[in-house]
């Protein structure tokens, strides 16, 4: 009987190194941790998953495969107008008032991660592809514009952006 060895690889740790009879099976090791990562599986350099229920006919080696978790803002930017509070990637809610004698401004998101997508929405019902939003306030009234960050693995996160025009 023929055996080969299956190396399971993780960046930065040791290898785990199964060696296997022909046309047998073998388990994974335990998934890895990686802080502010999820595990997504094994894969090999081809992109294939490795699974359990297939038998192994030669030697193989998988890598763990994680995605980001990261599904926060590094900066929002406004044209106009005063920003309150400062910005941190932990508050989800910011005002910005604009003098009376100016009606648009324009907020800017800007992801941490690049994999991450960000899209925005005036009634967190509609959400439109984009990190960017101008809109137009009256004077003596506000709006509200939110910007959704998902990470890589589908995390979620919503920032509020509070606009209010003086009159």
């Amino acid at each position: 009987i023929n055996t080969y060895t299956v190396t399971f690889k993780v960046s930065g740790k040791s290898d785990v190194i199964r060696t296997v009879d022909y046309n047998t099976k073998t388990t994974t090791p335990t998934n890895p941790v990686k802080s502010g990562y999820k595990f997504m599986g094994w894969y090999t350099s081809a992109g294939n998953k490795f699974s359990a229920d297939s038998p192994i006919t030669g030697n193989a080696t998988y890598t763990a495969r994680f995605y980001s978790t990261n599904a926060y803002l590094k900066k929002i930017s406004a044209s106009a107008g005063s920003w309150r509070p400062k910005f941190s990637k932990i508050s989800y809610s910011y005002t910005v008032t604009l003098a009376k004698t100016k009606a648009k401004v324009k907020l800017t998101a800007y992801r941490a991660d690049s994999k991450a997508k960000v899209s925005w929405s005036t009634d967190k019902m509609k959400w439109v592809s984009g990190s960017s939003k101008t809109i137009s306030v009256s004077k003596g009234k506000t709006k509200y514009v939110y910007f959704k960050v998902t990470s890589q693995s589908g995390a979620t996160k919503i920032y509020k952006v509070k606009v209010h025009r003086k009159r």
